[in-house]
């Protein structure tokens, strides 16, 4: 096999993983929410919107801003981060404490993302300078 047909497998089972990891995170993030209402008794409307629609870089082509700020951002950055700072109902304190594999599959999602589009730019990269 060429190093060409090798970064294209590659490309296809990270796109493919990507999709299948972010399934299970919108199930996992649907038991965050009801976790959260359970506890609180609402769920902020922010959380609402993103709940039920759910978007990702993967299979879209917009960005997916709702799951940036209110996933993303609690898990990477601290609270003093002006996304997070503005939260006013602890929701940043509830999505760290809520459960380490929460966490380790939502920085899974994040680092399959940016990785499938480097295996897309080197697939195109080896096809032009080959």
């Amino acid at each position: 096999m060429t190093n060409e047909v090798v970064i294209f497998i590659l490309f296809i089972l990270a796109g493919l993983l990507n999709i299948i990891v972010t399934y299970f995170n919108k199930i996992r993030f649907t038991k965050l929410c009801n976790a959260y209402k359970s506890k609180y008794g609402f769920l902020p409307p922010e959380r609402t919107t993103f709940n039920y629609f759910d978007f990702s870089i993967a299979y879209t082509k917009t960005i997916p801003t709702g799951k940036i700020a209110h996933v993303y951002f609690p898990i990477v950055f601290k609270k003093n981060y002006s996304w997070n700072k503005w939260d006013k109902y602890d929701w940043y304190d509830f999505v760290n404490n809520y459960s380490l594999s929460f966490k380790v599959w939502v920085m899974i999602e994040i680092l399959l993302t940016p990785g499938c589009f480097i295996l897309l730019i080197a697939f195109a990269l080896y096809h032009f300078f080959k």
